[in-house]
């Protein structure tokens, strides 16, 4: 339903001008050559099975050493209630492109328990991060029947090496944690194909090098909300007082730094209590709603997220304001995630 982010322009709009410059022939000749091309390609002797196919499966991901499987925290605020550099390793036997992002999370009596904050790193690539800081594991994380979709597929290519996504996890809870995440996706058993296979995989994913998942949170310090505020004593999560309300000379934002141009699918948060809010964009002021909006009509979750009809592009330096005021009648800490893709091209 969103319109294309990027469009390629050809040089020469007309391909039978484009043949005539090539191959130094008539109109009529390229407009014939034109049609046989046209037949060629609707030309199938039958079905067969994608040989492709034969070299993909579906894969989980889960941290490469037993003792990391199952990350255990401490209660917030104690030494070992953060955890960094938990390795999720692809061997050479295949390349790993991820899809889903899952979890599992328990206090030491079974109970279900959900928070806590992930980063997530590129071992592979100068450990790029997916993100610009902490992000609530709820808002980009589901579970197998509901799981979270990436917009974006993430392609570890191992051709030369093995490639390794590291996470961080840091407990916010008062009880112990432990935690069980999965990535999962596609492999691509690339070594046992054909050399044409081989050459098809590469042809696919050489397409996809300059677009990559990437999770937009707050920039609060930007927005002058730091640890030593009140708004900020949480962060990455903006603390409201009961009632208050950060309008648009007061409000945080989400930033797309120059690095990359961002563009945003879904909508996801966690908060302590009931909001509403309103985007504004900072340049020319235009908000993306007529007023505000509580949040259940227009956040999701890691299960259920908010999925934009349209696509908002977020252009290199492009900010909006997050306006929001509280409804809990209490402190409110709220963690909200754009989710979408960053593009490379231009």
């Amino acid at each position: 339903m969103s319109l294309p982010t990027y469009i390629r322009k050809r040089r020469v709009p007309r391909p039978q001008d484009y043949l005539r410059q090539q191959l130094n022939c008539s109109e009529q000749e390229a407009l014939r050559f034109l049609q046989a091309l046209k037949a060629w390609e609707n030309d199938f002797e039958g079905y067969y099975i994608n040989p492709t196919k034969r070299h993909v499966r579906p894969f989980w991901l889960v941290p490469k050493l037993v003792s990391e499987q199952n990350v255990a925290l401490t209660p917030a605020g104690t030494p070992g209630a953060r955890q960094a550099g938990i390795a999720f390793e692809v061997d050479t036997q295949g390349h790993f492109e991820i899809a889903y992002a899952m979890f599992k999370a328990t206090d030491d009596d079974g109970n279900d328990v959900s928070d806590f904050l992930v980063e997530i790193f590129d071992g592979g690539n100068n450990m790029k991060g997916l993100q610009n800081t902490e992000l609530h594991a709820v808002a980009v994380a589901g579970s197998a029947r509901r799981p979270f979709i990436w917009p974006e597929t993430y392609f570890l290519n191992v051709q030369n090496a093995p490639r390794t996504m590291f996470m961080n996890f840091r407990n916010l809870s008062t009880g112990n944690l432990n935690i069980r995440w999965v990535f999962h996706g596609r492999r691509w058993y690339h070594k046992e194909a054909t050399p044409e296979v081989q050459r098809a995989i590469q042809e696919k994913f050489d397409r996809m090098e300059k677009t990559y998942t990437y999770f937009l949170t707050l920039s609060l310090a930007a927005s002058n909300y730091t640890p030593s505020t009140p708004e900020g004593a949480n962060a990455p999560g903006i603390t409201l007082a009961s009632g208050q309300q950060l309008l648009e000379g007061q409000a945080p934002f989400f930033w797309a730094t120059d690095e990359a141009d961002t563009e945003v699918h879904y909508l996801t948060y966690r908060a302590t209590g009931p909001f509403e809010f309103q985007l504004r964009e900072a340049e020319s002021g235009r908000t993306l709603s007529n007023g505000f909006v509580q949040v259940t009509s227009g956040w999701g979750d890691g299960e259920f997220p908010f999925v934009f009809p349209e696509t908002l592009l977020m252009e290199r330096n492009y900010k909006v304001l997050f306006e929001v005021r509280d409804l809990s009648g209490a402190e409110n800490i709220i963690y909200p995630v754009l989710t979408g893709r960053r593009l490379q091209y231009a």
